[in-house]
């Protein structure tokens, strides 16, 4: 899948969950985020972990996928990066009134997490493509830290399990999100922005 563009976790190299950091037409400052160098290191606010995410999840993802998410999020203008990094090619121009235009086709990514709070995506060759430190906040709810993108808050993201299914919601902040807030949620929405289920393949 894609690289999940900057990281999360104790020595994440992530690059948006999607792999690719393609040239753009886009200004610079729109594609910092395209990059593996934001690294969230400390570790989140609650200690458990969620036992019932504890595996390997996998599914196919596109960029209209995450392109529809951050449209629906009202971000896909001002954080174009985290698409044109994970979906556009290296070496390809993308258009900033089509981000998609130059995309790869869809391909398969998997989350993983472990018993002892590490959280990992692998891209479709099984490459490590980020990390991140995770805990549980409750019995549907899981936390990060959003000290990597500067951001002092935990980012939050629900989750359900169904059987061999699984399926994530980033809880978006109820006041005014932007600079490093919005980094850190643009970072968990391209990672885990609405679409089909994940499904168990451990």
């Amino acid at each position: 899948m894609l690289r999940i563009v900057g990281s999360l976790g104790a020595g994440l190299v992530l690059a948006s969950c999607a792999g690719a950091t393609g040239s753009s037409a886009l200004p610079a400052a729109s594609t910092a985020a395209a990059s593996p160098s934001n690294v969230i290191s400390t570790e989140p606010s609650e200690s458990e972990v969620a036992t019932d995410l504890v595996g390997t999840w996998t599914r196919t993802i596109d960029c209209e996928g995450m392109l529809a998410a951050f449209e629906a999020a009202g971000i896909a203008e001002s954080e174009p990066g985290w698409i044109v990094g994970n979906w556009v090619p290296e070496g390809t121009q993308s258009d900033p009134n089509d981000l998609c235009a130059e995309a790869k086709p869809a391909e398969e990514h998997s989350h993983f997490f472990t018993p002892d709070g590490q959280f990992g995506s692998l891209d479709a060759e099984g490459n490590q493509v980020d990390d991140a430190q995770y805990a549980a906040v409750d019995e549907d709810s899981i936390a990060f830290p959003g000290s990597g993108f500067g951001y002092s808050e935990d980012v939050l993201v629900d989750y359900a399990v169904s059987g061999d299914e699984a399926t994530f919601k980033v809880q978006w902040p109820s006041g005014e999100c932007a600079d490093e807030c919005l980094e850190a949620h643009a970072w968990a929405l391209s990672a885990f922005y609405a679409g089909d289920p994940w499904l168990r393949s451990d």
